[in-house]
């Protein structure tokens, strides 16, 4: 499902879960063997994130060995095509991969040995792990190998069937913008304006995939995020998505809004104690249920 609203993708049930923006300007490292940026700090925040919502259910879920150990160090599976293939800019009159020609061998030769002390993957160092608890604390511990270890978790929640399982990516449109990184390899690109694209993001990849049909027991929910875009409209047709599969959040009933107000209260952004019904209808009234417009009004005035 595609919801396309400025909405929050919360899960209230008891799933698998945990946060962390994948868009954001932190330190990279690019991986030359194949070209993709791996978020080695950010992947962890994930990690620690998805052990902190999820303790409890981990040490219950056996590691499926059979499809374990399949990913490198930047997420890419075994089995799959190149993920930075060399392409050809008709405009341009470039290849994609032009940019080697300006590499000396000593700065090649540093490549080399980049790549070598981070070419392991979890599987190679863990090799049976009896459940997701250990896969997590294993990769929490490592230097290198959050990211394999986000990719290896994903694939066995895809193919989990003893929990229900939500994977919720909020500002989904943020993964087809380019990103805050620079570098002189897309050069040749005005699109990208000499920024790494999501697309060769090692985290950003992992949930730029429509793929909530290939999980066994749950669904993928997307969000986009359009408050701060001026007349700016991401809709599905964009995405190539068929009929039935997004939904676009309207004004809110009075009884949904209530329901609203009560999660906002609760999680710190209408910071109102206790709020009565006086209050909430007031709210409504300003509002006509306006899910923007609410939040507005909840960190803006004071009740």
């Amino acid at each position: 499902f595609f919801f396309n609203d400025t909405a929050t993708t919360e899960i209230y049930t008891e799933q698998i879960v945990g946060s962390v923006r994948c868009v954001q300007e932190t330190v990279i490292r690019r991986f030359h063997k194949n070209g993709l940026y791996l978020q080695f700090d950010q992947a962890k925040d994930l990690l620690k994130a998805f052990r902190l919502e999820n303790e409890h259910i981990l040490p219950s879920i056996p590691v499926n060995l059979d499809i374990y150990g399949k990913y490198n160090v930047a997420g890419v599976h075994k089995d799959d095509l190149d993920p930075n293939p060399v392409t050809w800019d008709p405009e341009r009159k470039a290849y994609s991969n032009d940019w080697e020609r300006f590499i000396n061998p000593q700065e090649k030769l540093g490549m080399d040995d980049s790549d070598r002390a981070i070419d392991v993957s979890i599987g190679e160092r863990l090799k049976n792990p009896q459940n997701l608890l250990e896969l997590v604390d294993f990769a929490l511990k490592e230097q290198f190998l959050s990211v394999c270890a986000i990719y290896e978790i994903l694939e066995q929640l895809y193919n989990l069937e003893s929990h229900c399982v939500l994977i919720a990516v909020d500002d989904y449109n943020w993964l087809y913008r380019p990103s805050v990184y620079p570098s002189f390899r897309y050069a040749n690109k005005k699109e990208l304006n000499k920024k790494i694209p999501p697309y060769h993001l090692s985290l950003c990849r992992a949930f730029m995939k429509f793929d909530g049909h290939k999980i066994k027991n749950g669904m993928k929910l997307c969000a986009a995020s359009l408050g701060r875009f001026e007349k700016h409209v991401f809709s599905p047709e964009k995405l190539n998505f068929g009929l039935g599969y997004n939904y676009e959040v309207e004004q809110l009933e009075l009884d949904d809004f209530r329901n609203f107000c009560t999660f906002c209260n609760q999680n710190g952004l209408w910071k109102v104690n206790s709020p009565n019904e006086f209050d909430i209808q007031r709210l409504y009234l300003m509002t006509q249920g306006n899910i923007g417009e609410a939040v507005e009004c909840m960190v803006t005035y004071e009740y």
